[in-house]
């Protein structure tokens, strides 16, 4: 009869536990969307569109630049289009200021600052201000006297044509008095290319600064998966290292190595991570380094306890008696049978460094390369928080970013869990 290995048992057990399946999907799931998601979804992250700011999830707007330039017999800036015929419709603008004074908590004056008219009343994104009476809730901030509104007036219409060739070369362009058009892109209304209309959705919306927030946590997400997966393998290369060494030892040199844990562990691991990233910058390849040198104590004990179970057992004293050397008989008959404990381990101590992270992101202690700020899940729900609003009436900027870095630590705890049992000898098949 074929014998079942320990690592085969293992496995069915594992797949006996539909949540742990779960979870290591679900896991396997948000590592492919943040690695592979942005070159799927390829509207730039780092693309400011101030003029509209954060608009809630599914919002579209005319696939463009903030500035467009049509000149005649050359290619067009702003526009991405193939070999066909392009239809613009857009308009002239102009911004007009209104000026509202509060006095002893009511409306004292409204007046357009350019021709100086006074208003009796205006109504503003669905407020109804009028003089003499108290503003809207919320639309002074507290002590505020003064507020300025600045507010878009159309002038004219205008519907432009004209061509591309196969070489993207703009022919056959319209114009009034010149060969070159300029267009800010809140002035489009809309874009055709052969009749179809070129638009941009953003499906989770976009931020204050009008950046794609779906490409944002994608690429948030790159950042504090690769510091929760480098940084614990960071810690699980110290731990198994020094656990085993002290095991091995025994005597003195066990206790002095497990008395310096000890000590370590007495400090407040997350002061020792603020105080390395303070004193020396806040570099992503130090913080791998911080949070592994602070997450490797656990390790440590966990696999020297599993070296003393092992080290008095008879095919390591044959090993011994047989003159193989102590390097052999470590990590060729010893780490390889703590590897169930330490893949146990290693995937509840991935969520643990994730959330340290975003702890220091919280408190403004971002991730950064080069001089240049890294924005992980940490600093996105920090972001988030901070734009929510009074009402939260821009609840997406917090909600998505929470619920990736969800679904992520549940997927990883509730692999991190089903391994733990399938590892388990006494749990049954």
């Amino acid at each position: 009869m074929h014998s079942i290995s320990p690592t085969q048992m293992a496995f069915m057990r594992l797949y006996k536990n539909k949540l742990s399946l779960f979870g290591g999907v679900l896991v396997l799931f948000m590592i492919i969307f943040c690695v592979f998601g942005p070159y799927i979804f390829a509207d730039d992250a780092s693309t400011i569109r101030l003029f509209f700011g954060a608009r809630p999830p599914l919002f579209s707007h005319p696939d463009s630049a903030s500035q467009v330039m049509l000149t005649a017999n050359k290619k067009p800036r702003g526009l991405t289009l193939d070999e066909g015929k392009v239809e613009i419709k857009w308009q002239k603008q102009q911004i007009q200021e209104i000026r509202i004074v509060l006095r002893r908590g009511k409306v004292k004056s409204i007046q357009y600052q350019k021709d100086a008219k006074h208003l009796n009343k205006i109504k503003l994104n669905n407020n109804l201000i009028i003089v003499g009476q108290k503003p809207p809730v919320g639309l002074f901030k507290p002590h505020q006297r003064v507020l300025i509104v600045r507010q878009k007036k159309s002038f004219a219409t205008h519907i432009t044509h004209f061509d591309i060739d196969k070489t993207g070369i703009v022919k056959n362009l319209q114009t009034a008095n010149s060969t070159t058009i300029t267009l800010k892109a809140e002035n489009i209304i809309y874009i055709k290319h052969n009749n179809k209309l070129k638009t941009i959705i953003h499906l989770l919306g976009t931020d204050e600064l009008g950046r794609d927030l779906l490409q944002r946590i994608m690429l948030g997400g790159r950042v504090s998966l690769l510091v929760g997966i480098v940084a614990t393998l960071v810690s699980l290369i110290i731990g198994v290292l020094y656990g085993t060494t002290a095991a091995y030892m025994g005597g003195l040199i066990d206790k002095l190595m497990m008395g310096l844990v000890d000590i370590l562990y007495a400090l407040p691991f997350i002061f020792l991570v603020l105080l390395l990233m303070v004193i020396f910058d806040r570099n992503i390849l130090l913080l791998f380094l911080a949070l592994g040198l602070v997450q490797w104590l656990t390790m440590a004990r966990i696999v020297r306890g599993q070296v003393l179970s092992l080290i008095n057992q008879d095919y390591i004293q044959a090993a011994k008696l047989s003159g193989a050397s102590v390097f052999k008989i470590l990590y060729k008959h010893i780490v390889p049978h703590t590897l169930g404990t330490v893949i146990v381990f290693t995937t509840l101590m991935v969520p643990t460094v994730i959330l340290e992270e975003s702890f220091l992101a919280f408190i403004g202690l971002p991730v950064q390369y080069q001089g240049t700020t890294l924005d992980s899940w940490g600093s996105l729900v920090h972001q988030g928080s901070l734009a929510l609003g009074e009402s939260g009436q821009k609840y997406w900027l917090l909600l998505f970013p929470s619920l990736a870095m969800v679904f992520t630590l549940f997927g990883l705890n509730a692999l991190g869990d089903g391994l733990r049992d399938a590892f388990d000898p006494k749990t049954k098949v």
